[in-house]
């Protein structure tokens, strides 16, 4: 008799037990509960001047992408403050603009990069260009293309951003072999390398064992005395697409070869490299 009544104690004890046994789980659950993400969404229309420029578009500093028209991006961010800055060149005329923005846990924010034509300059022989950044209500963007392409420091450094698992995830949806590129450029001949380079601007794909591949085939042939404008283009293009990337770490190269190339044409074009990515006047 004694025996069951301690067991039916011990089994009242713990039933008793078991609420606070749960509750003590779920809020160990809740502890580990990442935070919440917000959501920035950048986008420009499609139908806004001027055509051919695309601003890049600089997150606390970090280059993240460049927004062509009909383009957008989204973004997966810690709640917190950031600074947005749409970048269009000194070259393209068009001014600079900054927003800070504030994020709050679960927000999905709405940034609209525009310009617009002044034609009341024409008679003068011209127009002007203006550009504004500003957020929003939601907005449709059922007809707005995605952007799937990041820039290498928002890749290396996002703030904040992408999780280690997403950038892998981006960076092979770009499908390009990086080794068998350079395989490729380095053993090629000159047109082929031409290829290789335009079709890496076309696509607008900086990665860093690319573009010192290419650095090497630049110093050990900017000397060189071109006959004509056709041998010349490949090394240009290639010397562009360094330039292109906006990295600091090659802007001597440009510079280099812009002050020491034997051929004219390349000198000029590294010249106008130097502005249109840098910048920076020479």
């Amino acid at each position: 008799m004694s025996t069951k009544i301690v067991l039916q104690n011990t089994i009242v004890i713990i039933l008793a037990l078991l609420p606070a046994l749960a509750f003590s789980g779920n809020e160990s659950a809740i502890e580990k509960a990442p935070p919440q993400k917000s959501t920035l969404i950048i986008h420009r229309a499609r139908y806004t001047p001027p055509l051919m420029f695309k601003p890049m578009i600089v997150i606390n500093s970090v280059k993240a992408f460049r927004l062509p028209r009909g383009y957008h991006a989204a973004l997966e961010l810690d709640p917190g403050e950031y600074n947005i800055l749409a970048d269009w060149k000194k070259g393209h005329g068009v001014a600079d603009k900054t927003l800070d923005v504030k994020l709050s846990a679960g927000e999905t924010a709405y940034i609209a990069v525009g310009s617009s034509v002044d034609v009341s300059m024409i008679a003068f022989g011209g127009v002007n260009i203006h550009s504004n950044l500003s957020s929003g209500e939601a907005t449709d963007l059922s007809n707005s293309i995605k952007i799937t392409r990041w820039h290498a420091q928002w890749l290396n450094q996002a703030v904040g951003g992408f999780t280690p698992e997403e950038t892998l995830n981006q960076r092979y949806s770009l499908s390009i072999d990086n080794a068998a590129l350079v395989a490729d450029f380095e053993r090629g001949n000159n047109q082929e390398k031409y290829k290789i380079a335009r079709y890496l601007l076309a696509h607008e794909l900086y990665e860093e064992e690319i573009l010192m591949s290419f650095e090497k085939e630049v110093l050990a042939t900017y000397k060189n005395n071109f006959k004509n404008k056709e041998e010349s283009v490949p090394l240009i293009f290639i010397c562009k697409y360094i330039a292109a990337s906006q990295m600091e770490e090659f802007k001597g190269t440009i510079k280099k070869v812009h002050k020491e190339a034997a051929d004219k044409r390349v000198s000029k074009y590294a010249r106008s490299f130097m502005t249109k990515y840098y910048g920076i006047e020479l």
